[in-house]
């Protein structure tokens, strides 16, 4: 698809929709979710939107957005969840629903989806497309898995929260430890799943009646030597472990083609809407869907904003971009 930027609407009044938990959180993080709702606020500002940030710091969401005519706003929905209610970002969603907003990114059903790991894999499963092989275990009594190595994942968590190298284990012993150890932590069954030592991309999707796949982003991992710290975890800006990305990744035009029909089939069957990222493992030729991220990390210095940069979007016309689809789908609704 062509870019579209040329035709964007940029008078439609924003209502910036985006959650901070001041019991939980700590300070840096708060702060840190405050400069990139500015950062994005100015962005979408500068090229003409008008931009309310709507803060949801409790579960009273009526209270908040009652004062707001949803026939007068799109929401940019940056809404990661209702804050003392984990895994909630569907329900957040489901919210703006009830009150009759058009809002940005997908629906809350496709949203409850893709904060399931093991429907998500299910879905890909059912439409054959490529990922890696998995079960889901209530225990660490695991008894008929063989294939290493492998990992181990808490099903209901995002942000490669419950990941880290000691997620990657080659043998049934730590297999079943580290199994325990995310039942008892988190509360939950497990994902196992063969672990793909090869390279990793995060693929930005966007688009509704026509997709388009941004350029990929490779996480660069050559300087780490153990393949259990080839992980795209959070580690911290002085850690060893940190790894770079690779705007654009280089892959040849087949490579392309085949990873970009791989990450519109999934958008498609999941049934995205507005956009998502991808994330993806390259290995003996072959492409592996990892995970579909439906309400993805935006801030102004990640891969999928500078994928967009790459093809002609500055970061508030990414912003505007995404207020535009859901603009279009009110339009329809109304006419």
């Amino acid at each position: 698809m062509k870019s579209k930027k040329g035709s964007l609407k940029t008078d439609i009044p924003v209502l910036m929709y985006f959650n901070l938990d001041t019991l939980v959180w700590t300070e840096k993080d708060q702060n840190d979710v405050l400069e990139d709702v500015l950062t994005l606020k100015q962005a979408m500002e500068k090229i003409g939107h008008q931009v309310t940030p709507v803060q949801l710091s409790n579960s009273n969401i009526n209270e908040v957005l009652n004062k707001y005519d949803p026939e007068e706003y799109i929401v940019f929905n940056w809404c990661e969840g209702i804050p003392g209610i984990p895994h909630s970002f569907a329900r957040a969603a489901q919210a703006l629903e009830d009150l009759g907003f058009t809002f940005t990114g997908s629906t809350p059903k496709v949203l409850e989806i893709s904060d399931d790991k093991r429907e998500v894999k299910r879905i890909l499963d059912l439409n054959k497309i490529n990922t890696p092989c998995w079960n889901v275990y209530q225990s660490g009594e695991i008894k008929d898995w063989d294939r290493f190595p492998a990992i181990v994942k808490p099903p209901f968590e995002h942000c490669s929260i419950g990941i880290s190298p000691e997620a990657v284990v080659t043998n049934q012993d730590d297999l079943r430890k580290r199994a325990a150890f995310v039942i008892e932590e988190f509360h939950q069954p497990v994902i196992v799943e063969d672990f793909i030592n090869g390279r990793e991309f995060e693929v930005g999707v966007w688009g509704n009646t026509e997709i388009e796949v941004l350029p990929p982003v490779e996480a660069d991992f050559r300087q780490l030597e153990d393949p259990r710290d080839h992980l795209c975890a959070m580690y911290s800006e002085d850690d060893p472990r940190l790894w770079k990305i690779i705007v654009p990744a280089l892959l040849n035009r087949k490579e392309n083609r085949r990873l970009n029909q791989l990450c519109k089939d999934t958008y498609k069957a999941i049934g995205v809407r507005d956009y998502a990222r991808m994330d993806v493992r390259f290995k003996d030729d072959v492409f592996y869907i990892l995970d579909v991220n439906t309400n993805p990390y935006i801030g102004p210095e990640c891969g999928m904003i500078q994928a967009a940069e790459l093809v002609g979007y500055s970061y508030g016309e990414f912003g505007s971009q995404l207020v535009n689809f859901a603009w279009q789908r009110k339009n329809i609704k109304v006419n």
